[in-house]
């Protein structure tokens, strides 16, 4: 009973981020590239090479390579960023509407900054 009022709480925070006009828009933004993050990953998977650069840190060669299983790390870590940033975003939003919008944007930025990142390392290998 506790998990669904917590949850109707949750819910109502969105629903309050949802309306300020600057933070829906970056909330669009957020589904649209999780959403775009997921579905580019699926569409390519069956052409990927069983090893995929994603470490540019490390030094060049065989280094920077990890398994194709790797790259579910972008959205994933992604998926993980913008659900924090969103709910702090949605308990603030009646205290400081412009740090929930920051942290609205935030997530936005990250989360297209995967996605880019993930479209490039594909089309790279493929």
């Amino acid at each position: 009973m506790k998990k669904i009022e917590q949850i109707k709480i949750y819910y109502k925070q969105v629903d309050n981020l949802a309306l300020d006009k600057t933070a829906k828009l970056g909330l669009k933004i957020v589904f649209l590239s999780l959403a775009g993050n997921f579905l580019w990953l699926a569409a390519w998977w069956h052409k990927l090479p069983p090893e995929v650069p994603l470490l540019y840190s490390r030094a060049y060669g065989e280094a920077r390579l990890i398994s194709q299983w790797g790259l579910w790390l972008l959205p994933i870590s992604s998926l993980i960023i913008n659900l924090i940033s969103i709910r702090l975003a949605g308990s603030l939003i009646e205290k400081d509407k412009l740090l929930a919008q920051i942290l609205v944007w935030l997530a936005a930025l990250t989360t297209t900054m995967a996605l880019v990142g993930l479209i490039k390392i594909v089309l790279l290998v493929v």
